[in-house]
């Protein structure tokens, strides 16, 4: 496990090896605050003694799980494992922070929703939740254990994350530019490609201003689809390939995708302003700004 102490808030982060985790542990660092880092190797979320070990560490002002199973694919042939990685263990760590009062951070997805909105619209945080694969299913029954269990609590819907770590679109782009002449890529799956710098920020500003606790959709401004979010990469890593759109259906994948992933972030602005375009913030990453 891995400490950082100067002054400013306490934080536990589960998971902190991760994409996520991993951006939000040097904002947090960088801001000052007490950070504990654990990865799922030192902390298990879907042990029980591996949640009571987090004793030690209390008083904290809040527990921040970037622990998830993400592998939207896998999820289809492994629902038992998705279930206790983003349902069970969530439940444990917010049963955990109810017995000692503490404030929990979790992070949910686009896909809790069906996508079945026209595009022209989008998804509020008080939207009926119908998810169509097995990982929404199982991060909505991880959304439905925290609030049925912790009052102190904020879940997070993010969704097309990318960054410094793991495996994301940007990286597999890459890849491909260097290896192919031409690609498919679908053009009729709507939402926002998010930097996960971008949602550290966000994370770490609510936490300061202390907003009400709940649901809230954060990520980078504005929406597009994957055959969008390619030819900018194209065009910022000087791809010389050709891109073709073509439509879901002829990508067939184990695992069936929203159509309309597109999360209003408008109650976000209660506590985050100036935030990034997704295209601004992508040729922010490219150049690692930051």
């Amino acid at each position: 496990m891995a400490y950082g102490m100067l002054s400013g808030m306490k934080v536990v982060i589960l998971g902190a090896n991760g994409m996520l985790g991993q951006d939000i542990a040097q904002a947090a660092h960088e801001k000052g605050w007490f950070v504990v880092e654990c990865s799922r190797s030192q902390l298990d979320i879907t042990q029980s003694d591996h949640i009571q070990s987090l004793d030690f560490f209390k008083p904290v002002d809040a527990v921040i799980n970037c622990a998830a199973y993400t592998n939207v694919d896998a999820c289809e042939d492994h629902s038992d494992d998705a279930q206790v990685a983003n349902a069970q263990g969530p439940r444990q760590i917010a049963e955990w922070c109810a017995k000692w009062n503490i404030p929990m951070v979790h992070f949910s997805t686009d896909y809790v929703f069906d996508g079945s909105k026209p595009a022209s619209d989008t998804y509020n945080e008080s939207d009926a939740c119908h998810p169509i694969n097995e990982y929404g299913r199982s991060k909505f029954k991880g959304e439905e254990w925290i609030q049925s269990t912790l009052a102190e609590h904020y879940i997070f819907r993010v969704q097309w994350l990318y960054g410094l770590k793991g495996r994301h679109f940007v990286s597999a782009m890459k890849d491909l530019f260097s290896t192919k002449e031409s690609l498919t890529i679908v053009s009729d799956q709507l939402g926002t490609p998010t930097w996960t710098w971008t949602v550290a920020q966000q994370v770490l500003a609510a936490l300061e201003q202390r907003v009400p606790y709940g649901i809230y959709h954060l990520g980078n401004d504005g929406y597009t689809n994957w055959y969008e979010y390619a030819c900018l990469l194209k065009k910022c890593l000087g791809y010389r390939g050709s891109i073709q759109a073509i439509p879901s259906t002829d990508f067939v994948r184990p695992a069936t995708r929203p159509l309309n992933g597109q999360l209003n972030r408008q109650k976000m602005t209660t506590f985050w302003s100036n935030n990034l375009s997704w295209n601004e913030a992508l040729e922010h990453f490219l150049l690692r700004d930051y």
